[in-house]
């Protein structure tokens, strides 16, 4: 750091704060001195960059970040900022880390680089953080995914009744299925399920609602109704892959089922339609879709099928786009 007095030709001691100024070094003018830095002994007012520094008082630190903001689409992504500060001034990341977002390293001294990394969204709507780095506010926003019904077809096949070892529920629907990339452009980064439907189609409820098991926050007693959201293979807990126009991969639905009844299962489907971004850096403008989704899309009836466990063949594949 540069520290300079107004006369070019004064004396004055400059010193490190922790030798409580019992120790220094006389220079003329102008200095570069490590930081902290205190200016023990000299007459008049000096000045730190454009910041007046007094005899005694600490030459403070500045810091500056770019970007200050980053906009990160529903796949999630990775922003690299920059620290602009002098050697020897420590920082940190200081507020609330949400989960779906990781901040590395968490401190340093002089200038240096901060990675931002986040996570898919599948909160179903647009999500924001502000924290600080090195004192300054920094905002990550981050889109929801699109909903991509139009872009997949969802077939089933071997579906199985089976026992559970769930309280209260005797039976257990097992589904295997295809969930296919059927456009011929667009890829699909990240896809995840949402549970649409999933009830009796006539008669009075049973007395336990029926469960996707296979759901992210399932367990035998909670989870797994309407609203809930299936990010895995359902089989091994793998996460669903980006489907690239065309390519398939295979999903499996465990349903417990309080009692073995003509049942309606609907889906909608979530994903990316922008990939994940990796900044150097720079300022980003909003990511925008390449595909507009319609309201009336969104609220038409998802991929689904309706199921009669006991009839032959059992599944009937539907699909209300």
């Amino acid at each position: 750091m540069t520290i300079n007095h107004p006369n070019s030709g004064a004396n004055f001691l400059v010193g490190n704060a922790a030798t409580n100024g019992t120790a220094g070094s006389i220079v003329t003018g102008t200095a570069t001195v490590p930081v902290p830095t205190t200016i023990l002994n000299a007459p008049g007012t000096f000045t730190s960059g454009n910041i007046a520094v007094t005899p005694g008082q600490a030459v403070p630190c500045s810091f500056g970040i770019s970007p200050t903001s980053t906009s990160f689409p529903a796949a999630g992504g990775v922003q690299t900022l920059t620290i602009t500060t002098t050697a020897g001034c420590a920082w940190n990341v200081t507020g609330t880390i949400p989960p779906w977002l990781s901040v590395s390293p968490s401190s340093g001294s002089g200038s240096g680089t901060v990675t931002v990394t986040t996570s898919a969204n599948r909160d179903g709507a647009p999500r924001t953080a502000t924290f600080s780095i090195a004192g300054q506010n920094y905002t990550a926003n981050q889109a929801a995914a699109d909903l991509v019904n139009g872009f997949l077809s969802l077939t089933t096949s071997a579906p199985e009744l089976t026992g559970t070892a769930c309280g209260g529920y005797p039976n257990e629907l097992l589904l295997s299925a295809t969930l296919t990339n059927t456009s011929p452009t667009q890829t699909v980064f990240l896809p995840y399920f949402q549970l649409l439907e999933l009830r009796e189609t006539t008669g009075a409820p049973p007395p336990l609602p029926f469960r996707l098991l296979t759901a992210d926050d399932a367990t035998c007693s909670s989870g797994g109704v309407v609203g809930a959201i299936q990010s895995t293979d359902g089989a091994t807990a793998t996460p669903l892959p980006t489907l690239a126009p065309g390519q398939s991969t295979t999903v499996t639905f465990r349903i417990a089922m309080a009692q073995i009844r003509r049942i309606r299962f609907f889906l909608n489907v979530f994903g990316g339609t922008v990939p994940p971004v990796v900044l150097n850096g720079k300022p980003t403008d909003p990511v925008k879709s390449p595909v507009r989704m319609l309201p009336a899309m969104r609220n038409a009836r998802g991929l689904g099928l309706e199921v009669t466990p006991n009839a032959v063949p059992p599944v009937r594949f539907k699909n209300d786009r």
